[in-house]
């Protein structure tokens, strides 16, 4: 839990994600903060916490995003096709983040690739994992979080990595897939 409040933990998130030059993160649950639309946030930081300062996580959540535009940086993101379904707002406003993760999946220093349902994955992981770097491996739990750098668990996750790229669609038909996908919450 982040007993020092949700707007600490994104300054501490963001101080790892500044030191850092390039950023691989696996997200099978939820889109992952950096990509996040301020509604989306706001919901999933609810969700996630009791916290009196859910405002201001958001907001140092979305100032957090402005990374993303840094071309001295490099980001690959991956995410199931379940935490893109999973759906914590209503359907506008998840068609609106979907919309969103396509805009963004057009910029040149960033990799978003999708895992279909339908792909088979070469790795088991049920929890969202950062590395930065070959420095620092980030993992996410429901009740906290764990950080390491520990170079054999940062090649652990390093391979995981590797292995769940192998099982997404990137670029064109990561966006297709991000488009099918909202215009099924889009339908009346």
């Amino acid at each position: 839990m982040h007993t020092q409040g949700v707007g600490k933990h994104q300054t501490d998130i963001g101080r790892m994600e500044q030191t850092a030059t390039k950023i691989r993160m696996f997200q099978p649950n939820l889109v992952p903060g950096l990509l996040q639309t301020a509604e989306y946030a706001r919901r999933a930081i609810e969700l996630a916490t009791d916290a009196q300062d859910v405002g201001l996580g958001v907001a140092r959540r979305m100032t957090r995003q402005q990374i993303l535009y840094d071309r001295g940086k490099s980001f690959e993101f991956l995410i199931t096709e379940g935490a893109l379904r999973w759906r914590i707002a209503p359907a506008d406003a998840h068609a609106g983040q979907l919309h969103h993760l396509a805009s963004l999946a057009t910029l040149e220093n960033l990799s978003l690739g999708v895992i279909p349902w339908h792909a088979q994955v070469g790795a088991h992981q049920t929890t969202m994992f950062c590395l930065f770097d070959d420095a620092l491996a980030y993992v996410e739990l429901h009740n906290g979080e764990v950080a390491t750098e520990d170079q054999q668990d940062i090649a652990h996750y390093a391979a995981v990595f590797a292995a769940l790229k192998d099982s997404a669609v990137t670029g064109e038909d990561a966006i297709d897939e991000l488009q099918r996908i909202a215009q099924t919450l889009e339908r009346p």
